[in-house]
């Protein structure tokens, strides 16, 4: 079924259901958009060492100005329950710009990454390689005194635009260096 028809259906079904059973799919609907969303840098490889989103309790490397690493929980998952933060791991650059991130007083921060994993329509995983010198753009946001940090994502290149639609915002460290300011420029 073409997503289109998809979202003609949802619109008329209000008139021919019960109100729970409406609550029953749109919750449905967000347990499919939250599996799709799982396809989207699903993981990360730092100094040998695999880090996939679903894994319980995952975080992410995120360098410092003085070049120390520190290790904060990747995004939040569906099963914590309601929370402070947002459900998943990522953060979509029109989102942040729109200020859609505010109340968890956002800050850019770079994840050192040899390479991410992204999922395509089949599932298979694919590891894309970084190039010396570039890091993958993430959002550290914070409230109450917790922190959590979400991978900036952006349109997908077009030469890996068969395998998924958004991708992680890589930056060239070099760039950062050159422009005075620790805000990571997109590639």
């Amino acid at each position: 079924m073409p997503a289109g028809e998809l979202v003609l259906l949802f619109a008329d079904y209000p008139q021919a259901c019960t109100q729970e059973l409406w609550k029953k799919s749109i919750r449905i609907v967000c347990i499919i958009v939250f599996i799709f969303s799982l396809f989207m840098c699903g993981g990360i490889q730092y100094q040998g060492n695999k880090i996939y989103f679903p894994q319980p309790e995952a975080k992410l490397p995120i360098k410092l100005r003085h070049g120390d690493v520190v290790w904060v929980l990747w995004g939040k998952r569906q099963n914590e329950g309601p929370g402070k933060f947002p459900n998943g791991g990522w953060a979509r650059l029109d989102s942040i710009k729109a200020g859609k991130w505010k109340p968890w007083h956002p800050r850019p921060v770079l994840i050192p990454a040899d390479s991410f994993m992204e999922k395509d329509n089949e599932k298979k995983s694919h590891w894309i390689v970084l190039e010396s010198g570039m890091m993958i753009q993430a959002l550290l946001a914070e409230r109450g005194g917790e922190k959590r940090v979400y991978v900036v994502t952006e349109e997908t290149p077009k030469d890996y635009q068969w395998i998924h639609d958004r991708w992680p915002r890589l930056v060239r460290v070099a760039d950062i260096a050159q422009s005075g300011n620790h805000e990571p420029r997109g590639q």
